[in-house]
């Protein structure tokens, strides 16, 4: 999250500090101002924007941030502790440093502060250098001198010989004393039951006291529930202190409070802690905003107009989600079809289609992650995992040849998601990379199933601990492939190694990529089976972008492949006769060894026939433009649904661009620049005839060129107007009122007159010259579409009258599509690309 301005309060909240960061990523200095009661008391600029800050009784205040580290992008961690007059009584810094676990910020990461008021004591809790550990330190400082004084780590006191999953939530002084009250929450396992640990720990991390309450946190048969229950521990918390040498702990199961009490014993032996009573006590939900009611409006329809398009019946290879070979070389791919539901098809390698089975009883599922494997023998399957339920998974049997589908198994592998790799073995079972998560700890594991999903072995050295230096260490696994005699080949892409493990998961040898490649390895990614215990490899985005092995480290060649389009292939697999096969998801191409392209088999890409909808515009002259994902031409419509030309097949930004071009943008007399939304690459700017005429960089990324000039708006760390140049001569990074950062949206929309309109936190308005004229509040989302006329603005369904300053919704049927003001800001069009059809309503 970006750094906006904030204000950071003591407990009481009488004192306050204002942060205000010169930074957009908050690497520099911040203005900063400290009030009591409302009353300024200094203002100044701190070299160090504070994310996070604690203020004490008497006006001290510590606080981090994140600064520049020279020569890396990890930056410093930098600690400040200032007097009551912010006079800087002591900085430490700590440079930070990759994780040793992936997908994790960089180390030490801050989790937040809690002070010590008796003692002049603050603590920070800091994540542990290698974030595989999952544990935190607590970095004491004294607040008087601002001297760290000790770290410690209390997890690594607890006995966790049973190996729960444990994550610490919160952490207090109990005033009086000089224990730290800690909360974690546990867990048997990765899907287990959520309880919670309560610790009572001494300045030497030792537990004095432990409250253990298994389960008492979990809500199983109610997901919602859970996730009001959860929001609730985040915002009241288990635990707190309740005044000198006391606390309490929320027992959620009982619905209570429950009060104690610590005193120092009277012997060497530590502290007593006693019950002192207990309360009832369940939080009320939290009060839901109300959501603010838009005055409906009702547009009159003019037409329906149906956009003119030549149609052509669909071939029967398209939409391929996956493919494989039967052992005689025949190509079978799984196809997916319009309105959900799947195909299985089988071809020649000389195009004959041999069957179309329709699947039945396989529903497209959109909320989740599929991926399909066709073992030699036996039924195909489908693994699916849910988004939206976390650890639900299914295993479907697919009988192709019968045509139909039935779920064998589900929720079989916890912290092995099936969006995890995962192959056949030659006996019917399953290897497949995983999570294991013991305790505290986490790491990748590899693990066997039978053909019923029974765990057979797991591999995991190298979970807790393990040195990433010996090759037997699963480290960073990214995929595998189980070669024909049960052999597992694993790809690490940060060590760049390729390690075997024998069918029993006993590791055989591995090999380093760079020494038999010659080449340091870009991005190591998919691993598949080649002939003859061969091993085929994916380096994403590298030349080559294919490395053929033997199972001995031998290398046997390597291939780049060749669309006729310059655009990625999906998939590329190698058939048992040796003939290597690719697919872009809509056709199947035979490779030569070099990856120049043999035959096709589909049919032929068709400029004339808009079947498979991409991007869509509309340009200043009010031309719509709908691309083709399949050929990359652009069809060109106008507003009565006549077909004016199309542009042929739209060249790619460079040959490792998307696929599919994410934006069309217009210029001056209908010039079309297409582009990577979001991306750095130029444009590619297209003349008359949809020719490429050239890479152009227009200053910022998406931008909106005001009509009927060079000048554009655009995004690049704000919002900015860009000269025919290039040159930025307006750069607005905050928005109007709050000064939040304003972070880079849909394209802005420039009106005629060159007022422009960007979605940031609601609709703001500003001059031809940059400067802010309003504000609308409404729900809107990342990635709404705007389209802004001067006086009319519509987002999604919301309908803005900018002059009269009214925001009203759109209510009707046929809003629900792309909303367009036409470029004469009498009509609101409604583009539906793909039924084809422009219905057109009048503006009030």
């Amino acid at each position: 999250m970006l750094p906006n301005p904030t204000t950071f309060a003591s407990e009481d909240g009488t004192r306050t500090l204002y942060v205000d960061p010169t930074d957009l990523y908050g690497r520099g200095p911040a203005n900063c101002e400290y009030r009591v009661r409302g009353e300024l008391k200094w203002k100044r600029q701190l070299s160090v924007t504070l994310t996070d800050v604690a203020i004490a009784k008497d006006g001290s205040i510590i606080g981090y941030g994140v600064s520049e580290a020279p020569g890396t992008n990890m930056g410093n961690l930098n600690v400040l502790v200032l007097d009551p007059g912010g006079k800087l009584r002591n900085r430490l810094t700590v440079e930070r440093k990759h994780s040793l676990a992936l997908h994790t910020p960089p180390v030490p990461t801050p989790k937040g502060f809690f002070i010590d008021e008796a003692r002049n004591r603050a603590v920070l809790r800091a994540t542990d250098f290698d974030g595989n550990q999952r544990v935190e330190h607590f970095w004491a400082f004294d607040m008087l001198s601002g001297k760290r004084t000790s770290v410690l780590v209390p997890e690594k006191r607890l006995d966790n010989t049973d190996g729960r999953r444990l994550h610490m939530m919160a952490a207090c002084a109990v005033p009086g004393t000089e224990l730290t009250l800690v909360h974690y929450r546990s867990s048997p396992s990765f899907l287990g039951a959520r309880g919670g640990l309560i610790t009572l720990i001494d300045d030497s991390g030792e537990p004095v006291w432990i409250l253990d309450r298994p389960g008492d946190y979990s809500i199983p048969s109610d997901e919602e529930a859970q996730r009001l229950l959860d929001e609730q521990i985040r915002e009241i918390g288990v635990t707190r202190s309740t005044g000198r040498g006391a606390f309490d702990v929320w027992f959620v199961k009982s619905n209570e409070r429950v009060a104690y009490r610590v005193e120092l014993a009277d012997t060497l032996s530590g502290w007593n802690v006693v019950e002192t009573g207990r309360r009832p006590f369940a939080p009320a939900a939290k009060p839901q905003p109300a959501e603010r009611e838009f005055e409906p409006i009702y547009l009159r329809e003019i037409a329906t107009v149906k956009l003119q398009n030549e149609s052509s019946e669909p071939s029967a290879i398209r939409d391929i989600l996956k493919f494989g070979f039967e052992l005689d070389g025949t190509l079978r791919f799984i196809r997916w079809e319009e309105g959900g539901g799947y195909s299985a098809v089988w071809v020649t390698p000389q195009g004959g289609i041999l069957r179309e089975v329709p699947i039945s009883g396989l529903n497209a599922q959109s909320s989740g992650f599929s991926s399909w494997l066709f073992p030699e023998h036996g039924p195909w399957r489908r693994f699916f995992e849910d988004y939206e339920n976390e650890g639900e998974m299914q295993v479907w049997a697919i009988h192709a040849r019968e045509g139909r589908a039935e779920l064998i198994a589900e929720a079989w592998c916890p912290g092995c998601p099936f969006s995890a790799p995962i192959n056949a073995t030659p006996s019917g079972g399953y290897v497949a990379l995983g999570t294991h998560t013991p305790g505290i700890n986490s790491g990748p594991s590899l693990r066997s199933f039978d053909a019923s999903f029974n765990l057979q072995w797991e591999n995991a050295k190298g979970f807790n601990g393990g040195d990433h230096k010996d090759p037997s260490t699963l480290f960073a696994p990214e995929d595998l492939c189980v070669l024909a005699d049960g052999r597992i080949a694993v790809v690490d892409n940060i060590r760049n190694l390729i390690q075997i493990f024998q069918a029993d998961g006993s590791f055989s040898h591995s090999f380093d990529l760079a020494e038999v490649m010659g080449q340091e390895p870009n991005y190591p990614s998919e691993l598949s089976r080649d002939l003859d215990a061969g091993l085929l490899l994916e380096d994403f985005d590298d030349r080559p972008a294919y490395w053929r092995f033997g199972v001995d480290g031998t290398l046997r060649g390597s291939f780049l492949p060749k669309h006729p389009r310059d655009v990625k292939f999906n998939q590329v697999s190698i058939a048992p006769n040796g003939q290597i096969w690719a697919s872009d998801g809509q056709l199947l191409f035979a490779l030569a060894d070099d990856g120049s392209v043999e035959s096709r088999l589909g049919p032929a890409i068709e400029n004339d026939s808009l079947q498979d909808v991409g991007a869509v515009g509309v340009d200043q002259m009010g031309r719509i433009h709908i691309q083709d994902e399949r050929s990359g031409a652009i069809h060109v419509f106008n507003r009565a649904g006549e077909k004016l030309r199309v542009l042929p097949a739209a060249p790619r930004v460079d040959e490792y661009a998307d696929p599919t071009t994410t934006q069309l943008l217009f210029g001056p007399d209908g010039v079309v620049y297409i582009g990577e939304e979001w991306g750095d690459l130029p444009y590619v700017k297209l003349d008359e005839a949809g020719n490429k005429a050239g890479q152009v960089d227009l200053g910022a990324n998406p931008v909106t060129f005001v009509p009927g000039t060079q000048m554009r708006w655009g995004w690049k760390d704000g919002l900015v107007l860009v000269d025919g140049s290039g040159t930025i001569i307006k750069a607005i990074q905050r928005r109007p009122g709050d000064r939040h950062w304003m972070l880079s949206g849909s394209p802005p929309a420039v009106a005629s007159d060159g007022r422009v309109a960007v979605l940031t936190g609601g609709l703001a308005l500003f001059s031809a010259a940059g400067e802010p004229l309003k504000r609308f509040e409404f729900p809107i989302f990342w990635g709404d579409e705007l389209s802004f006329s001067g006086q009319w603005a519509v987002v999604e369904n919301y309908l803005i009258d900018v002059e009269a300053g009214r925001v009203k919704r759109l209510e009707g049927d046929g809003f629900e599509h792309l909303l367009i003001i036409s470029p004469a800001g009498d009509e609101l069009w409604s583009i539906d690309p793909y039924e084809l059809t422009l219905r057109r309503f009048e503006l009030p």
